[in-house]
């Protein structure tokens, strides 16, 4: 509801359908409402951070002190892979990451588990504008769509920047 009295926000989510990153409709609201281990649900988040770290620089400061080996290893889909150290708080996760024309992009990745059956990916804090930064999250079912699913958030983005009224 508050997001939708208008007004200055912190923060603003919004859930797309793959793979036109379509919105809700009462037609798809049992997909919506899925935690499916293939659900095709984006959930997109936009929020201020004063303190917005690029790729390069968030994958040094951030993550590289809790990695067993900085040089990684090949991964599935293009990726790097790196594994955590059993004494970190991410061990439960593996952290891909893919090179695009914008910089490294860190996909932070729950490891499939008992505990976690429909374990997610979160492609972490891009850095969207001045303060402002762009993250997503998406079923780890479709970690080989990953480019795919970049550039379809960030398609819709751009679709924002050029109609902010929202086609209205």
């Amino acid at each position: 509801d508050r997001a939708r009295q208008g007004g200055a926000l912190g923060e603003l989510a919004l859930f797309a359908r793959l793979p036109r990153m379509s919105g809700y409709s009462a037609a798809d609201a049992p997909i919506f409402v899925s935690n499916a281990t293939d659900s095709p649900i984006v959930y997109i988040l936009i929020r201020e951070d004063e303190n917005a770290l690029d790729g390069a620089d968030r994958l040094d400061k951030i993550y590289m002190p809790y990695i067993a080996d900085p040089k990684g290893t090949p991964g599935p889909f293009g990726l790097t892979r790196y594994d955590f150290r059993d004494d970190s708080g991410y061990r439960r996760n593996d952290l891909f990451v893919g090179e695009t024309p914008e910089g490294p992009l860190m996909l932070l990745c729950v490891r499939f588990s008992p505990e976690v059956s429909s374990p997610s990916c979160l492609a972490i804090d891009q850095p969207l504008a001045h303060d402002v930064t762009l993250s997503w999250r998406f079923k780890r079912a479709h970690l080989a769509r990953w480019r795919e699913i970049s550039g379809n958030v960030e398609g819709l983005i751009r679709r924002f920047e050029k109609d902010p009224a929202g086609g209205r």
